[in-house]
């Protein structure tokens, strides 16, 4: 999937004020910076992707769920 396919799922879930985010198996090898902005995110979705370990070891301080 291309980077603003992605993008793309990130604004609509922003917009919905989604608290899940499912990005399993769209070739991610990095969070996108504008997950940050998903204020209600509560679960996100990244298995199976290229290096889905490394991507959650970079950005583990984005998500808060308290």
């Amino acid at each position: 999937m291309e980077l603003n396919e992605i993008k793309d799922l990130i604004i609509k879930a922003k917009e919905s004020n989604a608290t899940t985010l499912d990005l399993s198996s769209k070739g991610l090898t990095s969070l996108p910076p504008e997950i940050a902005e998903l204020k209600n995110l509560t679960t996100l979705n990244i298995r199976n992707n290229v290096s889905s370990s490394n991507c959650m070891g970079e950005s583990s301080n984005v998500f808060s769920t308290t």
